[in-house]
Order: C-alpha cells, then sequence, then structure tokens
C-alpha cells in the first residue's frame, strides 16, 4: 500500500509544475495578480472541503491540540500563499516551465541542503 504514496507524490508533483502554467495563465487573464491569488485560494478551499466531505475527514481538533502546535507553524499558510503570489508574478514574465517550476526547484533544494547541514 506504501508504494501508492509515491505514486501519488510523483503526481503531485507534476501537478505543481502544470499549476504554475494554471495560475499564470488565470493571473494575465485577470490582469490583477491579487485577485488570482484570492481566487487560486478560494478553489483550493473548495477543493479540500469537497475532498474532506468525500472521505468524511472534516472534523476539527480540540482546542487542546490547537494549542500544542509549535508558533511557527501557523506560518505555513503565508508561505503557501507567498509561493502562489510568486508563481502569477514569476511565470507571467519568464515563463511557467523555465521561471516558476524550475526556479522554484531549485530553491526547495538549496533549503533542503541547509536543514540537512544543519542537522
Amino acid at each position: 500500500m506504501q508504494w501508492l504514496l509515491y505514486g501519488f507524490a510523483v503526481v503531485a508533483g507534476i501537478l505543481n509544475a502544470v499549476q504554475s502554467g494554471c495560475n499564470a495563465t488565470l493571473g494575465k487573464s485577470l490582469q490583477i495578480p491579487f485577485v488570482a491569488a484570492l481566487t487560486i485560494v478560494a478553489v483550493s478551499l473548495s477543493s479540500l472541503l469537497l475532498a474532506g466531505a468525500v472521505f468524511g475527514q472534516l472534523s476539527w481538533p480540540g482546542a487542546d491540540k490547537i494549542g500544542q502546535v509549535p508558533w511557527w507553524a501557523w506560518f505555513g499558510g503565508v508561505l503557501g500563499a507567498t509561493y502562489v503570489m510568486s508563481q502569477l508574478l514569476v511565470a507571467q514574465r519568464i515563463g511557467a516551465a523555465t521561471g516558476s517550476t524550475w526556479w522554484s526547484l531549485l530553491g526547495s533544494c538549496s533549503c533542503w541542503r541547509i536543514i540537512v547541514r544543519a542537522r
């Protein structure tokens, strides 16, 4: 069963590359990158709510669990929003494949290398 997770990760990586082009096209069509980013977040939220309903995963954790979350973990949403905005702005100007996807990959690999060395 674990091999399905590897396959899912590969598909997610492919979809991430395609997402840059989709997001750039949406930004170009709407001509307001911030509104495009809000649209992307709204569609993402709707998709997650639908998936959660289908798979029965829409229960909220208790206040005790929420209180145990490290303070820095809440910045994931800010980092995700920054990534979406970078896709909208970068992919429009230098292309989704050569720009947003490859430079994002370079940044991810560089960060991973720094984290591994820090251990």
